[in-house]
């Protein structure tokens, strides 16, 4: 089940679509003569020769098509702040542009998106695409609103509230349908891929497995081994892990990890998530050994960036320093993954990553006999917990369940028949 297993980052297929934005030439204020003056003594009766003054300099207006030029190949280099700083000047060009091109403004709105995603920014990701929602519906272009709904479905999803995504994602593939669009559509498939992520983080790992069976059937027969091929295989192996089929997982994650090594090279950060995804099976499958030689393969390639797949590895080898009695070393990489999900996930009502990081760390306390430090963890993740999961009982249940054991593990056995007993009412 999804709370007990070390999770890793879902790829994104939309990161392959490149973003926008770029500012233009700087501009170059206008040359200023020094002005003429002339003592009174020494000046010369009537009027004084005219000045020869140089043209002005015309500063240079930015191109905003330069500009998303720009944006995009920031965008495939990974720089989101780069291309954040790019595509912010584009997206105000159009806007203030006497004769707006809606479609190409929708068209910035939705890179800068996909750009504040990159950054972790998902407030800002959210706010600039129900602008492009909302531009798309006063357009009579069907394309347009299915593409703003899934792009704002995923930006939703990312910052947590999948309850909210998953229906916007269904009304945008209702769209696709309706248009007549196959499974060759990629735009269709990446709405198909992001629903299944949803399903997948709320625990229905069967139904996601489903409709990522039908994204890489089609990616297959597209091209077997390109990288969105590689990131299908690493979101179908991530829940096929948590439905426990081990050895399908491990399958699955080598073979993106082969592709995505051949195409971007050995320390591409793309590699990021399927090396954690292999770690956590191998753990899963008590590889020990091998799995804390990924993680730290992990942690050499992130480094300061990459925030995301680093806090997971963090996490996950924290966690097997629980499972070998290292308490003192897993507190260690457990605080610095805490610190690390709250820059990347800083909305209050917390994320799935968080909830799962602080029952790692309430082990850990266990561990080192930090008993009021535990239980403070331990409420701490249900209270997110409860919020992030509002309305899906199993998922939350599934959590406190986690704790108990936990609790139980460490001989605090009365401490753990109230948290089983808070699972049972919650989910009987």
């Amino acid at each position: 089940m999804r709370g007990m297993l070390s999770d890793a980052v879902r790829l994104l297929s939309i990161f392959g679509v490149a973003l926008l934005g770029a500012c233009g030439p700087a501009a170059r204020p206008p040359a200023t003569p020094h002005a003429a003056h002339a003592d009174a003594d020494t000046a010369p009766a009537g009027p004084a020769e005219p000045v020869a003054r140089p043209a002005p300099v015309v500063a240079e207006a930015p191109d905003p098509d330069a500009a998303l030029a720009r944006g995009r190949e920031h965008n495939r280099a990974w720089r989101f702040d780069d291309a954040i700083a790019e595509l912010e000047v584009a997206v105000r060009l159009l806007e203030a542009a006497p004769e707006a091109d809606l479609l190409m403004t929708m068209d910035a709105m939705s890179a800068l998106g996909r750009a504040y995603r990159g950054a972790g920014r998902w407030r800002d990701a959210e706010a600039v695409l129900e602008r492009r929602h909302a531009i798309a519906e006063r357009v009579d272009d069907d394309g347009e609103r299915a593409a703003a709904l899934g792009d704002l479905a995923q930006a939703v999803a990312e910052a947590g509230d999948l309850r909210r995504a998953i229906p916007m994602f269904e009304r945008a593939i209702a769209i696709d349908e309706q248009l007549g669009r196959t499974d060759e559509d990629e735009e269709k498939m990446s709405r198909i891929h992001n629903l299944a992520l949803a399903f997948g983080d709320l625990g229905d790992e069967r139904r996601a497995i489903q409709l990522l069976e039908r994204v890489l059937a089609a990616d297959r027969k597209k091209d077997p081994v390109s990288v969105s091929a590689a990131n299908t295989m690493h979101n179908l192996a991530l829940n096929y892990r948590d439905e426990g089929e081990l050895t399908r997982a491990e399958d699955l994650f080598e073979s993106a990890i082969r592709i995505i090594t051949a195409k971007q090279g050995g320390d591409h950060p793309r590699l990021v998530p399927s090396l954690n995804g292999l770690a956590g099976t191998l753990k899963l499958a008590g590889k020990l050994a091998e799995a804390e030689l990924i993680y730290k393969q992990v942690l050499a390639i992130t480094g300061s960036g990459r925030l995301d797949g680093r806090a997971i590895a963090l996490a996950d080898l924290g966690d097997l320093e629980v499972q070998q009695g290292r308490h003192a070393e897993a507190l260690e990489h457990l605080d610095e993954a805490l610190h690390l999900l709250q820059r990347v996930y800083p909305d209050p009502r917390g994320n799935p990553e968080i909830v799962r990081t602080l029952i790692k760390r309430t082990a850990a306390y266990l561990g080192l006999r930090r008993v009021t430090d535990a239980e403070r963890d331990t409420t701490a993740a249900i209270r997110m917990a409860s919020a992030i999961y509002r309305g899906h009982h199993d998922e939350i249940a599934e959590k406190i369940r986690w704790l108990a054991d936990i609790w139980s593990a460490a001989g605090h056995a009365k401490r753990a028949r109230i948290l089983r007993h808070q699972s049972t009412r919650i989910a009987p």
